[in-house]
């Protein structure tokens, strides 16, 4: 990614910058998925999260609706992670 993608959020109680790391569709749930991580310059660990949006409008973040949107996200992280 040339450019840092960025937004503000409420986090357990706190305004936070996140950075979106990927965005990607499944075509089984027809679905869009976000990976994202808060900014925590305090914290040496990296929290990743993940979402579901619509490209529409992608202010609004959605929660993962079950297992299958999981399984989605962690399959994906796997290849990322595999292929990075």
């Amino acid at each position: 990614m040339d450019q840092e993608i960025t937004f503000e959020m409420n986090l357990d109680g706190k305004q936070v910058t996140c950075t979106v790391l990927f965005t990607f569709s499944s075509d089984e749930t027809g679905a869009n998925y976000m990976l994202y991580t808060p900014d925590d310059p305090t914290s040496s660990e990296v929290r990743l999260m993940a979402a579901r949006f619509d490209p529409e409008n992608i202010n609004e973040l959605h929660p993962l609706k079950d297992d299958k949107d999981r399984a989605i996200v962690q399959s994906f992280i796997e290849y990322v992670t595999a292929h990075g």
